[in-house]
């Protein structure tokens, strides 16, 4: 959505940086702009753990921040007018299951779970 690139995903976004090296503030004002635009009802993301994947933890950090931020009047006005969500929601599952999901991302690209 925002157009960074997925470490695990080399196609995701071509010469793109990934969210996790990229400048934090910078993803989260884009964030800010996106949530006022779309004004979701709900917003959806990973946990703080991010099933250990470095970018997937840099989304939930982004996401808090642009949630609260794109809620609050005088914050980066130039993004659209103030929206806050009714709920933000870190999807999350037991660290007991990260080596079932790693060994299913691992798979190459375009394999599908049969």
């Amino acid at each position: 959505m925002l157009g960074y690139a997925d470490l695990r995903v080399s196609k995701s976004s071509p010469g793109r940086a990934r969210l996790c090296d990229a400048i934090q503030e910078e993803a989260v004002n884009r964030l800010i702009a996106h949530i006022r635009a779309v004004q979701p009802q709900v917003i959806v993301t990973h946990d703080a753990f991010g099933s250990g994947h470095p970018d997937h933890v840099r989304t939930h950090e982004v996401v808090r921040q642009a949630a609260l931020a794109a809620g609050i009047e005088g914050v980066r006005p130039a993004a659209g007018r103030p929206w806050r969500a009714g709920a933000v929601y870190g999807a999350a599952y037991p660290r007991s299951e990260s080596a079932v999901l790693d060994a299913l991302l691992a798979r190459p690209e375009g394999a599908c779970a049969q």
